[in-house]
This record gives structure tokens, sequence and C-alpha cells, in this order.
């Protein structure tokens, strides 16, 4: 190792030695007019940059030195631009008093004078490895943010065998990234539910001038895409506002449309239950179903029956829902539960007498808890409401009281696993305040 440092010591003096001893001669007929700008010759532009470059270098003063100015006052009025006086090399002091003479070198063998010397192994380290370009960090982190943010899944399906390797590879690379960045976010604290407001699809479909039906399916694939992220970073519970009570309001041709939809995406999960095997995923949906069509209906509670015994991951669609009407809905249950139990307890008395008994008769924030659509699941964690809106639209208000929200510009078709990343980044950096107002909450209760 002391070796091979040696050499690489002795090769950048030889270098810099080389720099300096650099001298090209003027021509033996001196110009009679002064050439145009940008039409140097080959042997005049190097003379030109080899006296500029070798008077700033060895003259003390820099560019106010005699010198300096001697050497300039024989270039044409426009100087070459100031980048190249920047590329000269430090001298040492006593070099800096040689006296310069030049000397003309063929052109085979003159060194490129517009880039730095740069330093090269010893031969035998050399020979054998052929030239490659240098990479940045700030390329490499721009390489890697485009692989990790594409699909979990690649598609395969290319006609030549060339390009199926290719796509291979990169699927592997990306797959590799996106694991170690997930391993460095897990030491730090990790959501476990995780709601998001999948906002800007009509958007999306009116910017790409598609038709509007297009963009929510394209929001779909967004949603199966960030489904399997959480699972791989390991979040418990996620939760999605598919539709609004309100979206009732719109164009009817709209809400039949998403109903439509709907109804195949569910279908299609009961039909290809791979997605669903693969994370074990318990589906719930969140919501007056009364109000959904009968098909639409049908096929969600299937759905909901055949994930039941799941375990992983718990995926609740918020769907027709809001959370007036959920906080309503448990009132009335709390209520019926309750008048049901004073009236057991109570059987021979009247309905007056068994309420002024005052057995249990007052409703707690844990009964409404019980009856609430989210009964069972932890409270959200991290709200996003993707298109950069900044309301929650009437979606858990209940919940999301020590939630952390945020509101990235992107729309949702456009939510990628960066995002996500970013998304999860300012929450654990949250996370001590969210945390310490959770613990003053349950002291207080």
């Amino acid at each position: 190792m002391e070796r091979l440092h040696q050499e690489l010591h002795a090769r950048s003096r030889l270098q810099k030695d080389c720099l300096v001893q650099l001298r090209v001669k003027q021509s033996e007929e001196p110009v009679q007019k002064p050439v145009p700008t940008g039409s140097y010759s080959r042997h005049e532009g190097r003379r030109v940059v080899a006296v500029v470059v070798t008077a700033l270098a060895l003259e003390p003063g820099g560019k106010d030195s005699p010198r300096a100015r001697r050497a300039t006052s024989r270039l044409h009025p426009a100087a070459p631009p100031a980048r190249l006086r920047s590329r000269a090399l430090p001298v040492p002091e006593e070099k800096r008093r040689r006296e310069v003479s030049i000397n003309p070198l063929p052109d085979s063998h003159s060194p490129p004078l517009l880039s730095p010397p740069s330093l090269s192994l010893p031969p035998s380290l050399s020979a054998s490895s052929p030239a490659s370009p240098t990479l940045s960090f700030p390329l490499i982190a721009t390489m890697a943010g485009s692989l990790i943010s594409c699909s979990p899944s690649v598609d395969l399906k290319v006609e030549k065998p060339d390009e199926m390797v290719t796509t291979g590879v990169l699927a592997s690379l990306q797959n590799f990234l996106r694991k170690c960045l997930i391993a460095v976010l897990s030491y730090g604290p990790m959501p476990k539910h995780i709601a998001f407001i999948m906002d800007g699809n009509r958007r999306y479909a009116k910017f790409r001038s598609i038709q509007q039906g297009a963009g929510h399916r394209v929001g779909f694939s967004a949603l199966i895409a960030n489904l399997l992220y959480c699972y791989e970073m390991g979040v418990k519970y996620i939760t999605v506002y598919a539709f609004s009570i309100d979206n009732f309001k719109r164009d009817p041709s709209e809400v039949q449309s998403l109903m439509q939809l709907m109804e195949e995406k569910i279908n299609e999960l009961l039909e290809n239950r791979s997605v669903i095997n693969k994370i074990n995923c318990k589906i719930n949906f969140w919501g007056n179903l009364d109000l959904l069509s009968e098909p639409v209906r049908v096929a969600a509670q299937k759905l909901m029956a055949s994930t039941a015994g799941n375990t992983g991951l718990v995926f609740s669609v918020c769907m027709p829902y809001n959370s007036t009407s959920e906080i309503v809905n448990a009132v009335n249950e709390v209520c019926a539960e309750r008048r049901e139990m004073l009236l057991r307890e109570h059987a021979g008395d009247s309905d007056d007498q068994a309420a002024n008994n005052g057995v249990n008769s007052e409703i707690s924030v844990a009964d409404l808890d019980r009856h609430m659509y989210s009964a069972g699941c932890p409270d959200p964690d991290i709200v996003i409401r993707t298109s950069g809106e900044t309301r929650l639209s009437n979606f858990l208000l209940w919940q999301t009281t020590f939630s952390h929200l945020q509101n990235p510009d992107p729309l949702w078709p456009e939510f990628s696993f960066r995002h996500l990343v970013w998304a999860i980044l300012q929450y654990q950096r949250a996370y001590p305040y969210l945390e310490q107002n959770r613990n003053l909450a349950k002291k207080q209760l």
C-alpha cells in the first residue's frame, strides 16, 4: 500500500512539473493583424492559452502582475473565458522565478490544455481496466431515485432476450436499492397506520387530455403500488378515502362510471387473489354501504367475508363515507345499546323508571370508539392528501387528533415511492412532538 501511495505521489509531481515546463514558442512570422474572435487556428489557440495559463500561474501577483499584463497584451481584445485561468495549478515558489521560454511541441504530443491534469493509476492497476466515466454523488442519487420510484413489479414481457436481461438487471437493482432505503428508514420510528386522501384523479386526466374514467384507473394502479410499498415498510394499517357521500352530488354519469369501476376492481380482487395472498391482506369497507348500488354492495360484502380471516396488512376502504355520518352512526348505536342494556336490567319497570335509575346511563368516549367504523384499528399516524390541498374533507375527524398531516403536491396517480419515503421522514422528524402530545392527552383522561 505504501508503494502504491509513493507511485501515485510521484506521478502527481511529474504531471505538475510537465504543466510548468510546457513551453510554446511564438511563430517566426509575427501576426500582422488581429485574429477575429472565435477563429483561432490550432497552433495560435494553443499558444494563446499556454501564455495565459503559464503567465498567471508563475507570477506571484496573479493577473495583476507585470508578466500577466504583458501576456494578456498579446491576445485579441476578446480574451479566452475566465474558467481557463482557474484551472492553473499552484506552483512552488522556487519555480515561479524561472523565466518562461517558449518551445513548440508537435501536435501529436501536445497535452490538452483545456482540462486539468488527472492523477492516473500505476500501469499495474490501470493497464487491464478500461476507462470509465466519473459518477458524481448527485448523479448516483438521481439514478437511484429514478430506480426506486418505479413500480414494485416490472413487466418482463419483451421480445428480445438482451432486453429481457437488461430489464431483469434493472428490476433487481431497483429492488435492492428500495430494500436498502427501507432498512435505513426502519432505524427511526415507523408509522403503524397511514391514511391517504386520494385526490387529483380527475385533474390528472384533464392535464393528460385523457378520459375522466382513465384517471381513476391510473389512480387504482397507484393505489396497488403504494399498498405494496407500505407492506414492504412494515406498515400494518392502510386506510384510503375512496368515495365520499358528498360525491353523490356530482354528475350522475360520473357517479355511474365510478360505481362500475368499483365493481370491476372488487371483482378482479375476488377472482385474482395474488396480491391479497401475497400480503395476507384483510380488506374492510367503512361507510354506509346501503347507499351503494346493489352489485357494488354485494361484491364488497363478499370481499370482506373472504378476507376476514387474514392476519397481515389491514386495508380499509372508506366508501361511501364522511366523518359526520360515522360519528352520528356511532352515537345512535351507543344509545341503542345503552337503552337495550337498561331494559334488560329493569325488565319489569317502565321505560321512564329504567331511565331514572341512573345505572350506567352516561356515554363515554370509549363507548363511541367501540362503535366507530375504525374500531380495532389504531388512529392514523400520518394523513397524506395529495395534490397539495390543505383540507381533510370530512375524513377521519374523530381519529386524527394527533396525526401528522401532509399535503404533497403530486396528484394521486403521480404519488410514488419517493414521495412516500419523504412523508415518513417528515413524520420521524415530528415524532417526538406528536408522542409528547399523546402522552399528555392520556394523563388528562
